[in-house]
């Protein structure tokens, strides 16, 4: 036998789709919006769901997550002084509105 993966469902959850989206955004692609906007679009959203409605559900999916801290989140990752309001730290991670709209 050899182990070549395993899953965890350690936090698996019935739940909208878009709450594992965060985690993607938040651990993978930190402050590239363009990168999560190509993924997302590859899963099948559209440019017209990459929106600011879009960046403000991934916030808020980031603050309910038990295992996120968000004094980690704002000291460790974004680790930028300028950042004082949710909606600035939303769109430091996300930021899915200041990326054109194109489909891949």
């Amino acid at each position: 036998w050899q182990l070549s993966g395993f899953f965890d469902f350690d936090d698996a959850r019935i739940g909208f789709y878009e709450y594992d989206f965060a985690s993607v955004g938040l651990f993978m692609m930190l402050g590239r919006p363009d990168l999560l906007s190509a993924f997302l679009q590859a899963y099948g959203l559209t440019g017209a769901d990459l929106n600011e409605n879009l960046t403000h559900r991934l916030m808020a999916y980031t603050l309910l997550h038990r295992y996120r801290d968000l004094n980690w989140i704002i000291e460790d990752l974004v680790a930028n002084p300028s950042v004082t309001t949710l909606e600035e730290l939303a769109q430091a991670i996300y930021g899915l509105n200041r990326v054109p709209n194109r489909i891949l």
